[in-house]
């Protein structure tokens, strides 16, 4: 109590005479029974809307982790994105392409031109087979294998050693393996022309293959230096011995040597 005056102090009493009544008006009322009734619904009232709060406080809780969730999930989609436009915009240019769709405009299309039918001839049509010994079968070369490209991983648990110049990377590797490729394709292709169309060439040519053979190589298909001279762009100095060490490391390669030749084996 602070009062300057006799004013303040008196008004101060009167305040507080005041709040005093309406205190022994309120126990008064507390005696009332429409009081209680009245007071025990506003309890049960305030009772529910303590359980709606800690409802509310518990669905707030569980949004804010929601929320974190979701911004976890942005940031990896956007990593997911990031990867993905990088390594679409540094594809390999030795991946295939994809082949252009087939024309359907129907200008392009060869018209139907009609087929004569022959008249029906009451006479039955006896068809005249060969006897099963001499039906020949045609027979078709046996598909020729290729080097398949080395992975990331494989490339990066090569030893240090075995790739020796700075030049032999990941790329370098697979674009190599590319031109081995195609000395082997040469050489099959070769080796599958008929007999009786090979020139005098060719026929050379085919006599040095089957020289090369022994009884490690049966069953196999394998190249030599000559064929990756002739065939292919592929150089054998030290970038090109060091792809071919890497690809026997990862067992894309095997060599078969004796009769002074070294097989490059392609494994399959």
């Amino acid at each position: 109590m602070n009062s300057k005056t006799l004013e303040e102090l008196a008004s101060h009493f009167t305040t507080g005479t005041s709040n005093m009544r309406n205190i022994i008006k309120l126990r008064d009322m507390g005696e009332d029974s429409s009081c209680q009734k009245t007071l025990s619904t506003l309890n049960d009232q305030l009772h529910g809307l303590d359980v709606l709060l800690a409802l509310m406080r518990v669905e707030l809780a569980t949004g804010r982790e929601k929320v974190q969730q979701v911004k976890v999930l942005t940031n990896q989609i956007q990593d997911l994105k990031t990867s993905a436009v990088y390594a679409y915009q540094n594809l390999p240019a030795r991946l295939p392409h994809r082949a252009p769709a087939p024309s359907t405009s129907r200008e392009t299309s060869v018209p139907d031109t009609p087929v004569s039918q022959p008249r029906a001839s009451s006479a039955p049509v006896l068809k005249i087979l060969p006897p099963s010994g001499q039906v020949k079968k045609k027979l078709t070369a046996p598909p020729v294998p290729t080097v398949d490209y080395i992975t990331v991983d494989e490339f990066q648990a090569v030893p240090k050693y075995m790739k020796g110049s700075s030049k032999v990377n990941y790329d370098s590797v697979n674009a190599s393996i590319d031109e081995l490729n195609k000395a082997v394709a040469a050489k099959y292709k070769l080796l599958a022309i008929p007999r009786v169309t090979r020139n005098d060439a060719t026929k050379r040519k085919c006599e040095e293959y089957r020289a090369q053979e022994n009884k490690d190589t049966k069953g196999v298909r394998f190249f030599v230096d000559s064929d990756i001279k002739a065939y292919s762009n592929f150089k054998m100095d030290g970038v090109g011995r060091s792809v071919l060490t890497i690809l026997r490391h990862c067992g894309r390669l095997r060599e078969i040597r004796g009769g002074g030749h070294t097989r490059y084996v392609v494994c399959i």
